[in-house]
């Protein structure tokens, strides 16, 4: 199990609500351009046109494109930082109260997360939310080292005094029918971890956003009484009841595929994935956060109000996917993520490549789909990450796809 990161219980602290605020802080955003980052930016940015924040400054490391561009105003400046140079991030922290990172914690932006910790202690940064956004790992007692990042990071930030708060949202409500989830892999079947009365939080990421600004605003009141982790949700119910939310929406019945504890601890031993992950801590009952901080951020539901998961997928385009599953002959040069990436589909960002395993046999284990569940450019450039066989060998793919009206086949 993760080391216990302290903090004061779900309404301990900080008094709830933060519309009469009296401190008005500086904020600062990093990650800025990523899945989470670029919703936090418009909203962030009208909090401090509308007086909520002193200023808000949004860091990133690379040019400012036309959209990230069009959000600054005399209260919002977008400053250009280097990650490898401390002094242009601290120059860049200086006189910020807050800072919000959506970096992303991972091995990949384990230096520039090492830089923005000692530049933010340097510059004295009051409260510091790292990258988490996600699953609570304190509770989790499985080794995961995709994670560990998560892990570390948190711990060398407060070691370098900063105070910082642990932000849990379980999973994004938004991707349930992708098959990053872990949940919803095949068009027609759910698969249910151990048992069905089991509970599992979902928060969709506009409401994630929301709960964040309340939580930036009251943070910075009285830093030392805000609670060192904040575990927050718009959907919290077992697994029978997301199942039949989900026929409803799907309009079509599901497959229910409930796998036994002992399976899934088989499974994510030999191909540990966050799916696999998630489905475990669900089976053993950790996922279920009726001990949490709703009422603290948004009393009453008085800034928004929750929602369900079937509701968050009405209001997108996730109904309308479709699986196109292909067979198709790898070869040992890799020229079949070119392939899918020239498939017209692919030049929507948000399809996702499921690999299904392999035949005839490699001799090891077939990768777990989760792990392979990404957008097409994203595949396409971390195709080396997939080692294909030496002999060539058939491959199910499915490519889902988002597209309106739906893609129903393919041709290569």
């Amino acid at each position: 199990m993760r080391k216990h990161l302290g903090g004061k219980g779900a309404n301990d602290g900080a008094s709830s609500g933060a519309s009469s605020t009296s401190v008005k802080p500086v904020v600062a955003l990093v990650g800025s351009t990523g899945y989470l980052g670029k919703s936090i930016v418009p909203v962030f940015a009208k909090a401090a046109n509308e007086g909520q924040f002193a200023a808000f400054k949004i860091l990133t490391s690379s040019t400012p494109k036309d959209e990230l561009k069009s959000a600054a105003s005399d209260k919002v400046t977008i400053v250009q930082v280097d990650y490898a140079s401390p002094a242009s991030l601290e120059s860049a922290l200086e006189g910020v109260d807050v800072l919000v990172s959506a970096l992303g914690a991972s091995k990949s932006t384990e230096a520039a997360q090492k830089s923005l910790v000692q530049a933010a202690a340097a510059a004295k940064v009051k409260v510091y939310f790292p990258s988490e956004w996600g699953t609570d790992l304190d509770v989790s007692p499985y080794p995961f080292p995709p994670l560990d990042a998560k892990t570390e990071h948190v711990e060398e930030a407060r070691k370098a005094g900063l105070k910082t708060v642990v932000f849990v949202v379980g999973v994004f409500s938004d991707i349930i029918l992708l098959p990053i989830s872990g949940w919803f892999t095949a068009p027609n079947t759910v698969h249910i971890p151990d048992s069905g009365k089991n509970k599992a939080v979902f928060t969709a990421k506009k409401h994630i956003v929301q709960y964040a600004l309340q939580a930036v605003i009251l943070a910075a009141q009285d830093p030392a009484k805000f609670p060192d982790k904040v575990r927050v949700w718009d959907d919290n119910r077992s697994w029978d009841e997301y199942t039949a939310e989900l026929e409803q929406v799907l309009g079509r019945e599901l497959i229910k595929n409930v796998i036994p504890k002992e399976q899934l601890v088989q499974d994510f031993a030999a191909g540990p994935s966050i799916g696999g992950l998630g489905r475990l801590l669900a089976a053993d009952g950790l996922t279920d956060y009726s001990d949490n901080h709703n009422e603290l951020l948004n009393p009453g539901e008085k800034y928004f109000k929750r929602q369900t998961v079937g509701e968050t997928l009405k209001e997108g385009p996730t109904t309308k996917r479709t699986i196109v599953s292909r067979e198709i002959t790898l070869p040992t040069d890799r020229r079949w993520a070119r392939w899918i990436s020239s498939l017209p589909i692919a030049k929507q960002h948000d399809q996702q490549v499921t690999f299904l395993g392999t035949s005839p046999p490699t001799g090891r284990s077939a990768p777990d789909p989760t792990m392979f569940a990404q957008p097409i450019p994203t595949l396409y450039n971390n195709a080396r990450n997939f080692k294909v066989p030496k002999d060539r060998v058939t491959t199910r793919i499915r490519i889902w796809s988002a597209s309106s009206p739906p893609i129903t086949q393919v041709s290569h």
